[in-house]
């Protein structure tokens, strides 16, 4: 019986392979599943027993070829079982699958047998004249199309030797010599015509395919496998062509026309990348392979930047002016603001980023602002956003002006409906090659889709695997759907990594898998298996970034060096506890796609209003926030005060204390009134809440919580990072215990932003949320936080689509490590001002066991079991109207200047400041402790059983077991000359020891890598003894 194989055949198939050729299984699986396809390959089978499987006899590989216009087959794969041979089966097999194929209208065939027993069954076929058929004997992988018969023997040749020469003209990427990976690399460079899909895995090198492609198409056209030449060919040509080839020398320019057919200019290529970057590290490739000139002229660029380029062009078709402006998000924002004052629309029920951010919305769906009005409106927010919509395009039409999401939506709308422009650009254009495939949105779809729609010659490489951009506007579907919507399209998966260890790859291709929409691939690597994946479960996130620390020096110690190292994690809130760590350790770090913590708007902020009440003398954060949020006091106001305080001699602050007194700040009285009461408020809860609820409350009562729901999913973000404010607080009190004073932890925040001063170029670690590592790589990269609730975060449990965006996320995580990947997990989390005991990531059970080993931190040893688990995760966080809480030690010393600060000033601050926070009425000075309250007080509350003491788990926490406080910070003393040694830098020498803020800061010469900066009682260092 005669028989297609299928999946299910494959393990016999390979065995059947095996058997009749010898060699490994991945030689098989190379052979029947890369070069020829399972679905190329007939099988001549015995007649099984009832039930069985059929017994394969004898096999063949019959691959559909094309060349120029002619079809034909490529025979190959051929074996016969040993046993059966002499019987007559091969020829038997071969004349049905030639006839086969000639009714198909195949005119040629073409095989190389590797043995006489197999030419000789080729022998004995009589299809000449009707069917030729040219049997070569010698390896014919790369130019086979070229042994077609064709009439002209000296053309024959000629394109013979531009099949040899145009693949030796690719750069594929190193350790490239297995078979099936360079025919496919070929494959995708020398598909030039129609739809093509270069489906390319993490670290596969795409970026090396689509440089090539273009080079190929501008050097050569669509010459290779073609019979077309651009005139008659001497046999002189042919001795020039051989003989530079063999030399090694560029062939003459007279003779490239006879290399090519119907070549494109560089300027009929359109490159499409996301980043500025991206787009001249593309041309600078092309200008080292084509010359600069010519690979310089390739339109290589980003979306909005051809858009420019052609509106520049076009733009009056559609009504605007050739020199249009275009406005940047202030721009933006400022015509929204007043379209909002004309309209007379609150801010607060509608905040303007979140007005822009739907008509950005819009947008990108392509729906204009006629539209959207043209619908009916879901509710008074949908009909608000519609009216500012209208307004807002219409003021940008009359000046003249488009924003950033105008660039596509104009582009793709004047595409649409203006032919003549379509039909020009569409000729221009002849070949769009599109990187990143997988995150473009519904617009830049349709930019795209119109441009192609000439040639049709339309060429995207991405991965779906590593579409992890919703939130941007990405849609999976365009990559998903190429196929459908391109008819004819190809497909070539690229699947070979070049960057990381086969265990590394194993992990991730284990998570990925779970995903149902993707298109399905599997990533391997001839890099050998590596280190196995390491997983540490750490006691608390302090402890997680100690073990972060210690591993990186192993590694330093090993030879590695700093820049070698990446700490990723999903949310920019998460950088915190690392950056606290590195910073008091003295080891260089730098953020990348984010600010340091303590650097962002709106940490510095509440830090700011804090410091304000601590002391009311600082004039310069009082500047930063008496308006923000926004409060009616503008900047005219405030240069009032100024110079009034100048003027009486008095901080700014007792000049808002007596506002009405004041004739000039008369306007602005009730709002600076206002503020003065809000402040004195603060004053007083200073002096009554443990640190970290009255944190929280700074953050609900100055408006600012307010301020940041309001701002929707870029207000959540910041709201997070507050939440982790919060958690930092807390972490300074119970380390300091007695100690934690207001203004001791505001110290602290000012000597770690003294201590991270870095030098950007200078060796230091990496941290970066996963969505900024997209694109890069490291030899050893952590990835934090592993932990259901974290990540995959708590929308995921509810949303398939969210789980699978998120696993996503991971997959691109794991694929970062060339080297080593360590991954990490806490059993408690202090996070958003609570402290949480979430179970271990589900990420973390999908990665196979046997390419994982697992650690977790001695403390754990000693915590007498975790009680009855982690418990259930619930989302209604608990700790009132703020959204945040977490258990605390409920400690708050403050220690005040007993001396009145308003006694210096008649009738002014009657109760006092101090340096160490305000002086209550109720607590006229000195130490004292405060009990924790309950959660509705604030964001970081703790509630105690007062019959037992023991803390009370927070509803739905799933807290079963007290976390144990973090370790209180060790006395430390040295001195200059003392030997230490690093846990990260090694041994050392003490030059210098500064005592400040209950600490010291230690100045040390390290043998391996300088002089750094510790502080000695954080700082992983032990004094030795001796020299040695």
């Amino acid at each position: 019986m005669l028989c297609k194989a299928t999946e299910a055949d494959l393990e016999q198939m390979v065995a059947f392979r095996r058997k009749t050729y010898g060699g490994t299984r991945q030689d098989a699986l190379d052979w029947l599943c890369g070069i020829v396809g399972l679905d190329n390959i007939l099988i001549l089978a015995r007649d099984p027993a009832p039930g069985a499987k059929p017994i394969p006899a004898a096999m063949i590989g019959a691959v559909p070829v094309e060349c120029g216009h002619h079809h034909g087959v490529w025979l190959c794969c051929m074996a016969t079982d040993p046993s059966l041979q002499g019987r007559g089966l091969m020829p038997k097999l071969l004349a049905t699958c030639l006839r086969a194929f000639s009714a198909k209208g195949c005119d040629f065939a073409v095989a190389a047998p590797q043995s006489t027993r197999a030419a000789k069954a080729f022998s004995q076929l009589n299809f000449q004249g009707r069917f030729p058929l040219r049997i070569i004997r010698k390896p014919i992988e790369h130019n086979l199309w070229a042994r077609a018969e064709f009439d002209n023997l000296t053309v024959r040749k000629l394109i013979d030797t531009r099949m040899r020469y145009q693949p030796a003209c690719i750069a594929l990427p190193e350790s490239s010599m297995n078979t099936m990976i360079t025919r496919l690399y070929r494959r995708g460079v020398f598909t030039t015509e129609g739809p093509l899909l270069i489906l390319a895995g993490a670290g596969s090198g795409k970026t090396t395919v689509l440089v090539n492609r273009i080079a190929n198409i501008i050097r050569f056209g669509r010459a290779y496998g073609s019979k077309e030449v651009s005139r008659p060919v001497a046999q002189s040509d042919l001795e020039q062509l051989r003989t530079a080839i063999m030399c090694g020398q560029p062939v003459p320019q007279s003779l490239m026309p006879l290399m090519s057919v119907a070549p494109a200019r560089p300027w009929n290529v359109l490159a499409i990348t996301f980043t500025n970057k991206a787009a001249g590290e593309l041309k600078e490739r092309l200008k080292a392979m084509l010359g600069d000139t010519m690979g310089g002229d390739v339109f290589a660029s980003t979306f909005h930047s051809a858009c420019v380029r052609i509106l520049r062009r076009d733009a009056e078709r559609i009504g605007f002016p050739k020199s249009f402006t275009i406005y940047d998000s202030d721009d933006q924002q400022r015509v929204i603001k007043q379209i909002y004052k004309e309209l007379m629309i609150d801010d607060k029920f509608l905040p303007v980023k979140s007005a822009i951010s739907q008509i950005s919305g819009y947008k990108d769906k392509l729906l204009s602002a006629k539209d959207v009005a043209a619908e009916a409106p879901r509710d008074t927010k949908a009909a608000l956003i519609s009216k500012i919509y209208t307004a807002y395009s219409n003021r940008l039409r009359t000046a003249g002006a488009m924003d950033f999401d105008d660039l596509i939506f104009h582009t793709v709308q004047m595409l649409k409906t203006d032919a003549e422009a379509r039909e020009y650009y569409q000729q221009k254009f002849r070949y769009v090659v599109v990187d990143e495939y997988q995150d473009t949105s519904v617009a830049q779809f349709h930019l795209v889709r119109l441009l192609a729609g000439g040639s049709n010659n339309v060429c995207v490489v991405g991965d779906d695997d590593q579409s992890i951009y919703k939130f941007r506007g990405a849609t999976i579907e365009n990559i998903l759907n190429f196929e459908k919507v391109f008819a004819g399209a190809k497909t070539i998966r690229l699947e070979q990594n070049y960057r990381s260890t086969s265990n590394i790859l194993n992990a991730a291709n284990s998570v990925i898998k779970n995903n149902n929409g993707r298109k399905g691939k599997t990533l391997w690597t001839q890099n050998g298996d590596g280190d196995k994946v390491h997983h540490y479960t750490a006691a608390s996130e302090q402890d997680e970034a100690s073990h972060v620390a210690e591993v990186i020096g192993q590694n330093l110690k090993n030879g590695a060096s700093l820049k070698d190292h990446a700490v990723l994690y999903r949310m920019n809130a998460q950088s915190n506890p690392i950056e606290t760590y590195f910073a008091r350790a003295g080891i260089p770090y730098r953020i990348v796609g984010g600010q340091r913590f303590f650097d962002r708007k709106e940490v510095k902020d509440i830090n700011s209003y804090m410091a304000v009440v601590v002391n009311p003398r600082d004039d310069v954060r009082l500047r930063r926030i008496i308006n923000e949020p926004a409060r009616k006091i503008g900047a005219t106001t405030i240069d009032k005060i100024g110079e009034l305080a100048a003027a009486n001699g008095v901080p700014m602050m007792e000049i808002i204390r007596e506002a009405s007194s004041y004739p000039a700040l008369g306007r602005a009285a009730s709002a600076l009134n206002a503020f003065y009461s809000m402040y004195r408020e603060l004053c007083d809860l200073s002096v009554t809440l443990p640190l970290d609820e009255f944190a929280g409350e700074v953050i609900r009562k100055t408006g600012y919580e307010a301020m940041l729901k309001a701002q929707k999913e870029e207000g959540e973000t910041r709201l997070e990072n507050l939440g982790q404010l919060i958690s930092s607080v807390k972490t300074y009190a119970e380390q300091n215990g007695e100690d934690a004073t207001l203004s001791g932890f505001l110290e602290e925040v000012a000597l770690i932003a003294d201590l991270d001063s870095y030098d950007e170029d200078a060796d230091s670690v990496t941290l970066m949320t996963m969505h900024s590592a997209k694109g890069l790589e490291f030899p050893y990269v952590f990835i934090i936080g592993m932990e259901d609730g974290v990540f995959p975060g708590d929308l995921a449990r509810y949303s398939e689509e969210e789980m699978e965006e998120e696993r996503r996320l991971c997959y691109v995580g794991i694929t970062r490590a060339k080297k080593e990947l360590y991954l990490s997990s806490s059993r408690s989390r202090m996070i958003f001002g609570q402290t949480r005991r979430n179970p271990p990531s589900c990420f973390l059970d999908e990665i196979d066991p046997n390419v994982m080993d697992e650690t977790e931190s001695p403390e754990l040893a000693y915590s007498g079991g975790f009680g009855a688990g982690y418990g259930s995760y619930s989302t209604n966080v608990p700790g009132g109207r703020s959204g945040y809480s977490g258990a605390s030690r409920g400690y708050l010393n403050s220690e005040y200047n007993r001396g009145s600060f308003g006694s210096k000033y008649a009738g002014g601050f009657q109760s006092g400041f101090a340096s160490g926070g305000h002086e209550s009425p109720n607590y006229p000075g000195g130490r004292h402790t405060v009990q924790s309250s309950s959660f509705g007080a604030g964001y970081g509350s703790s509630r105690v059983n007062h019959h037992s003491g023991a803390p009370v788990a927070p509803a739905g926490g799933g807290v079963t077991t007290a976390p144990a406080a973090p370790a209180r910070k060790k006395a430390a003393n040295f001195a200059a000359g003392d030997l230490v040694d690093h846990k990260v830098f090694g041994r050392g020498k003490v030059l210098k020891v500064t005592p400040v803020a209950g600490d010291c800061i230690v100045e040390i010469q390290f043998d391996r890598v300088g002089i750094k900066k510790t502080m000695a009682n954080y700082a992983p260092l032990t004094k030795l003894t001796s020299e040695e």
